[in-house]
């Protein structure tokens, strides 16, 4: 299998509060210290900004301060602009987190040809690759009886003489 080339960094916008949580000044000081850059946009709402690409600690940065800020209302992700469920985020940051901790790069086999939805806002994910090594779904038809007593081969006597 070839290696998944990547799609290059990506950036990912986090707009999060206000909100009466206990936990907005630790996601405050949290984005602003492992943010590329962070900015509060008014009283309490603030924007952190995270450039990902092929570096395993930056998504876990980000998921850290996801998994802090996803539940409340007023919470927004975007990716490249493109406004984004925090859900889909999480499960995209673990996935090619531990790709890049495991092999340094991707190696999913993909479900469909079109990938899965985390996939798509993976910096990791290559459209080309996933067409070509996505895993068509298997039928297994047993027609009753023991499956060992299947043969490997058709015997002559099924094949019409």
């Amino acid at each position: 299998m070839r290696p998944m080339a990547a799609r290059g960094e990506v950036r990912v916008t986090v707009c999060f509060g206000p909100t009466p949580s206990p936990v907005l000044a630790h996601a405050v000081s949290y984005a602003i210290e492992h943010a590329s850059r962070t900015e509060e946009l008014r009283s309490g709402t603030w924007e952190a900004t995270f450039r990902i690409g092929g570096d395993e600690r930056d998504y876990g940065a980000l998921r850290h301060l996801l998994c802090m800020v996803r539940g409340w209302k007023t919470t927004r992700v975007e990716v490249n602009g493109s406004v984004e469920p925090p859900q889909t985020l999480v499960s995209m940051l673990g996935c090619g987190r531990e790709w890049l901790r495991s092999r340094g790069r991707c190696g999913a086999w993909f479900r469909s040809a079109a990938g899965a939805p985390r996939c798509r806002v993976c910096p990791l994910y290559d459209a080309a690759f996933a067409g070509e090594f996505w895993v068509p779904p298997r039928h297994v038809l047993l027609l009753g009886g023991d499956p060992e007593g299947v043969p490997d081969h058709v015997p002559e006597e099924w094949t019409p003489g």
